[in-house]
């Protein structure tokens, strides 16, 4: 079976075709960033790779505002919770930031430091305690940090998994 390629635009130029491996390195280095559109070979039209910008309100008073919004989910505070493992190391956490390209995991500092590598293809087993339902994802890790609440693990992925498409 032939890989599935990938197609991106920006500034009305197609670049393209990139193979899988080529698209997830783009989004784990986050290069993904530079370009704006990808083609979408089932709609068979471009689709946008962010959300576009707020809206600008007019006030009564004519003064101009914009409305902030975030490419962050609505997610109800249901604490989802997961384990990530690349089949010789696991941690596990609780997500405190999920969009369409990624999420962030807090892993306690009692699990000790980092097994991963910046980069490595992960797995991550997502859990949502209020409905038990769960899910398992392939992403990469994009970058480690730590701060006053654990390890912070910066996850992406290719698409949302459908287990928020359904909370969202």
């Amino acid at each position: 079976m032939k890989d599935h390629q990938y197609y991106l635009g920006k500034q009305g130029k197609t670049y393209g075709p990139f193979s899988q491996r080529d698209f997830d390195e783009l989004l784990s280095s986050g290069k993904i960033d530079e370009y704006f559109w990808l083609w979408d070979f089932k709609a068979k039209s471009w689709k946008p790779l962010e959300a576009p910008p707020p809206p600008i309100v007019e006030g009564e008073n004519g003064q101009i505002s914009v409305v902030p919004i975030s490419n962050e989910l609505a997610l109800p505070n249901a604490g989802f919770q997961a384990i990530c493992h690349d089949f010789h190391h696991a941690i596990s956490g609780e997500l405190a930031r999920i969009t369409q390209g990624g999420c962030d995991l807090i892993a306690p500092f009692n699990q000790g430091g980092s097994p991963f590598g910046e980069n490595s293809q992960i797995f991550i087993n997502l859990f949502e305690s209020q409905t038990g339902k769960s899910i398992q994802v392939k992403a990469k890790l994009a970058r480690v940090s730590h701060g006053k609440s654990g390890w912070r693990y910066s996850f992406r992925w290719a698409e949302l998994p459908k287990i928020f498409q359904t909370v969202a």
